[in-house]
């Protein structure tokens, strides 16, 4: 259940992206991809790491029913990478505070196997 509703949570910030038109066809450099700092914020703005590191990875995880993150706090970095913007992506922050809320809460390990 939880890569169920994970799943449909991707697919419904994938689609915020690219109704703000955040949604890119090229990918960052490969430089800014190598970025150690936290959601890579010294090398890209947030929605291409998501687009282009979380959505991937988090995809990654469930298609090889590999274990999902269980702290998650991207909802409280959007608010502060967005700034004066804030009020242009609620439902973005929104949708990130629900991924947060349901990868955060605990949940069973039946769970976490289907």
């Amino acid at each position: 259940m939880i890569y169920q509703k994970t799943t449909q949570l991707l697919n419904a910030l994938q689609t915020e992206l690219q109704r703000l038109d955040f949604w890119q066809e090229l990918p960052p450099s490969i430089q800014a991809m190598q970025s150690t700092a936290p959601f890579c914020c010294d090398t890209m703005p947030l929605h291409q790491w998501l687009q282009f590191i979380f959505l991937p990875k988090m995809r990654q995880l469930i298609l090889l029913k590999q274990p999902l993150p269980k702290k998650i706090a991207i909802a409280p970095f959007a608010e502060v990478a967005y700034g004066n913007e804030a009020q242009n992506v609620t439902t973005l922050i929104a949708m990130l505070a629900e991924i947060d809320l349901l990868l955060s809460s605990p949940h069973s390990d039946g769970d976490v196997l289907q």
